[in-house]
């Protein structure tokens, strides 16, 4: 498939440098010119970083080799490389700080100063590939003025930024007022800030100026991507022409893309746009996208089916829990006689105690409860014969169990319960399961 090689300046929107940095400069450096455009980034505070993502199979970050520098580290996707140095006497520029090939994808690098010596950067680049094999590349460059651009609100932007004769053909739009938004597409402003059709292409760039009166915030949001955040100040003087946003890999078919304002910290600060490049290929353009340009109101249509199957194997895990659960308990009823699968009614036995072994059964010996018959302030009690059979191997009794009718002199106090007396359950599992 067809490659071409990104390379981007140190002021590019899109790198992050944190801890202690600042701009470089022929009027304080008597070899800044050396450097690409005269510009370039440095620090010499130990543990800052300078870190960055992108779309590619290789990636190279480019500055400078002086006496004065110190150690450096770099990690690609959080594989550490070897320390390294920049130190060099005579001084060196444009020399590889770091370079590594890679498969092709997104992959984030950082790079960190070791000492509180000097590092600084240059630029940096990255091999990219769109479409098929054998195919031609192209890049379609568009002006600021081109008619599938929109400004909106129209009242928000300027034609005319200061200084317009540094911009590419010397023309640009600018906009300071914070929600202000460009999209690259003909179609109406709608309400949910998409637009159908946009631009054709598997990546696409944005340039304008950074520096001293750069907007502190801006967003990009592609398709129903969520929004990346960038900004585009930096303490150096404002430089044309620079990276504002990259985006790669978008497959084929239209995509929406919107350029916001987000805030500013005053009311000299701005957000150009210069023009934009998009990266396309014979393949990519005639293919057909299942974005058609619309985000659904639950966001992206890329996301919706993979959220939607998330949820459904997670409630089919819950009832397929649930139901294991139901059954087991089902189960543990039915362990303890108090669930008959069969729907039959369990058998009615007479109320029975365990007394202890029986020479007559197996480990069962069972007695009724016998009420006194005198002496006791009992009255209406007759106690039956006790006739015994055999029966699946216990001694049960073949006589209805025995009542008894207390009269007005009933005395609670009188009761002979026997303290051996139980319920009858354990004998009716015992039944339940020979049954079964």
């Amino acid at each position: 498939m067809p490659s071409y090689l990104a390379r981007y300046e140190d002021t590019a929107a899109i790198f992050t440098y944190a801890g202690t940095w600042r701009a470089g400069s022929p009027t304080e450096d008597p070899l800044g010119n050396q450097y690409s455009q005269s510009s370039f980034t440095l620090t010499n505070t130990k543990s800052s970083t300078f870190s960055f993502s992108f779309y590619g199979s290789e990636v190279s970050v480019f500055g400078a080799k002086r006496s004065n520098h110190g150690r450096y580290q770099v990690s690609l996707d959080g594989v550490v490389a070897p320390v390294a140095t920049g130190q060099a006497d005579p001084a060196r520029f444009n020399e590889t700080l770091y370079t590594a090939k890679t498969t092709l994808g997104v992959h984030n690098l950082t790079m960190i100063n070791l000492e509180d010596l000097y590092l600084d950067i240059d630029s940096v680049s990255w091999l990219a590939n769109v479409g098929n094999d054998n195919e031609v590349l192209t890049i379609d460059r568009k002006e600021d003025t081109d008619p599938s651009f929109v400004y909106a609100p129209s009242d928000a932007w300027s034609a005319t930024p200061p200084p317009v004769t540094t911009f590419s053909q010397g023309s640009g739009h600018v906009t300071s007022r914070s929600g202000s938004r460009f999209v690259p597409s003909a179609s109406p402003w709608s309400s949910r800030n998409t637009l159908i059709p946009a631009f054709l292409g598997d990546a696409i760039a944005l340039y304008g100026p950074v520096g001293t009166t750069g907007a502190t915030s801006y967003s990009v949001t592609v398709g129903c991507l969520p929004p990346s955040f960038h900004s585009a100040w930096n303490n150096n003087n404002i430089a044309q022409s620079q990276l504002l946003y990259y985006g790669a890999n978008l497959g084929g078919g239209s995509h929406n893309l919107t350029l916001k304002l987000e805030s500013v910290t005053d009311s000299a600060q701005i957000l150009a746009l210069d023009y934009a490049e998009i990266y396309s290929t014979p393949s990519i353009l005639s293919s057909k996208s299942s974005e058609d340009g619309t985000c659904s109101s639950s966001g992206s249509s890329g996301s919706n089916a993979p959220v939607g199957l998330i949820v459904g194997v997670a409630v089919a895990g819950f009832i397929a829990l649930l139901a294991i659960g139901l059954l087991g308990y089902l189960y543990y009823l039915y362990r303890k006689g108090q669930f008959n699968f069969s729907g039959r009614p369990a058998p009615s036995l007479p109320n029975m105690a365990h007394s202890g072994a029986s020479s007559s059964g197996p480990g069962y010996h069972t007695t009724p409860f016998i009420l006194p018959s005198n002496g006791s302030g009992y009255s209406g009690y007759t106690a039956p014969a006790q006739t015994p059979n055999t029966t699946m191997g216990m001694a049960v009794h073949s006589h209805p169990a025995a009542y008894y009718h207390p009269t007005d002199s009933l005395n609670a106090a009188n009761r002979a319960v026997s303290p051996e007396a139980t319920s009858s359950s354990d004998v009716s599992l015992s039944i339940c399961c020979h049954h079964f």
